[in-house]
């Protein structure tokens, strides 16, 4: 009996062996191959495809089913079953936008444990717009005859539909606003604009998918003023390719022999002479293209004067010298305050207006600010012809002058009250050690220089009506 027992016990051991070394083989349902870990794919451009391989002891790869499932993060956890993946390989959708996408194969057969493969992750990143040709750099254009365009040429990964908007900035590398309708590759510049700079930039985008929008460099587009020429026939002109409003300087050639110079003259619109009669004189350039003229005259046809020049009414150091007194060695027409020149030298004068006719004239003396001697030039003028050279003339002032000559406000003594006297009392409070006629300074006369005066004389100038000197 006994030994019976030891013999069921022993085969007993036997199959229960057996027994658990069938269970471990049931158990070994296994990924062979996993899922890429990563794979990173272009929206609008997406292929291929995530694939596994399972394997189990004592049954064929056709009694393994799968069943693939999709989660919004990186576990296996709250995953959704993909409907139609059921093979070992799964193919990337298509349609799939921008994102991060998360997918793992659950594998499983009969009798045996179902088993999850690896979570694999599919990086789809927006397409990739490149701006191949950015807008010129610069663009100079000019007022009132504006053309042309700017514009940008760019390509997106898969060749979805670009979309573009220009806007206008103040300045380089500056948000600015987008430019209504101007939605195409090509922005055509504005045709009114005025002198100045201005700035422009596009923003490419795709229309259809989820790019990131690309910005260009900033296109600087620089009106500038229009230029025109000036001809000048006879003689030179010291600019060219000039302005509107630029001051031109001409100057008349040497006359040719037996002639001398006559006088300007143009056909051209716009054109006023600073004095027709000055070999050189200038004017400021119109709107249009300029051509002018040097006329010259023969000399049989002109009459030859000559001229002596006197002050008036002065006395060295006791009375100022109120004119200087010209007169010619006959009778002349045609002179004006233009045709005489007087150069300070020693002395210094302020000229005024000229008066006289036939052989005397007289061109008065604003002020007299220095006792010297001056020099005047009578240029020709009409059919004359002056052949004197210029004559030194000395003028006289009063050095013993009292407060009683001078203006109020008139600080530089030049017989008027404008904005040169005003910068003279701007720089005395700046530089006290300039000379000024205190006198005329103190515009209030309460006997001192300070900015009540400076006060009083801004008033002077920007209310008519108020009076200089004491309140």
């Amino acid at each position: 009996m006994k030994k019976i027992f030891s013999l069921v016990l022993a085969f007993t051991a036997v199959m229960g062996l057996a027994f658990f070394v069938s269970a471990l083989a049931v158990d070994d349902l296994r990924f062979d191959t996993q899922p890429a870990a990563s794979t990173t794919v272009t929206q609008g451009n997406i292929s291929g495809n995530l694939s596994v391989i399972a394997t189990a002891t004592g049954i064929s790869e056709s009694d393994i089913e799968y069943q693939w499932y999709e989660n919004t993060v990186n576990s296996h956890t709250g995953g959704t079953k993909i409907d139609g993946a059921t093979t070992a390989v799964f193919t990337i959708p298509y349609d799939l936008m921008s994102n991060k996408y998360y997918y793992y194969c659950v594998a499983s057969a009969t009798s045996f444990t179902p088993v999850y493969s690896s979570v694999a992750t599919v990086t789809v990143n927006p397409p990739v717009i490149t701006i191949n040709t950015h807008p010129a750099a610069n663009t100079p254009v000019v007022q009132g005859s504006i053309s042309g365009n700017i514009s940008v040429a760019a390509a997106v990964t898969f060749g979805s539909s670009l979309s573009f908007q220009w806007y206008s900035t103040s300045a380089i590398n500056v948000d600015g606003e987008a430019i209504g309708g101007a939605t195409a590759a090509s922005y055509p510049i504005p045709t009114d604009l005025s002198i100045g700079t201005y700035y422009y930039y596009c923003i490419v985008n795709d229309s259809t998918l989820n790019a990131i929008a690309v910005r260009s460099n900033t296109a600087t587009v620089t009106v500038n003023a229009p230029t025109y020429t000036v001809t000048v026939n006879g003689g030179t002109s010291d600019k060219d390719n000039i302005t509107q409003g630029t001051v031109i300087t001409v100057t008349a050639d040497t006359a040719p022999e037996g002639k001398r110079f006559l006088n300007w003259t143009s056909n051209s619109l716009g054109v006023t002479f600073a004095n027709a009669e000055d070999e050189t004189t200038t004017f400021a350039m119109p709107a249009n293209n300029v051509e002018i003229e040097a006329d010259y005259i023969d000399l049989s046809l002109t009459t030859n004067v000559t001229f002596t020049a006197v002050q008036v009414g002065g006395t060295s150091k006791t009375a100022n010298s109120t004119a200087i007194q010209i007169t010619f060695s006959q009778a002349v027409t045609g002179l004006t305050v233009n045709h005489i020149t007087v150069t300070n030298g020693t002395g210094a004068v302020v000229k005024g207006a000229l008066s006289g006719s036939g052989a005397v004239y007289t061109i008065a003396l604003n002020s007299v600010t220095t006792e010297g001697n001056v020099t005047v030039k009578i240029g020709n003028f009409g059919l004359f012809t002056v052949t004197t050279t210029p004559q030194t003339v000395a003028v006289y002032k009063n050095t013993n002058e009292t407060e009683d000559n001078f203006i109020y406000g008139d600080l530089n003594r030049d017989g008027v009250v404008n904005n040169a006297d005003l910068i003279l009392l701007l720089r005395y409070f700046a530089q006290p050690n300039i000379a000024i006629d205190i006198a005329a300074a103190d515009v209030n006369g309460d006997g001192v220089v300070n900015n009540a005066d400076l006060i009083l004389l801004l008033r002077f100038f920007s209310q008519p009506g108020i009076v200089l000197g004491p309140r």
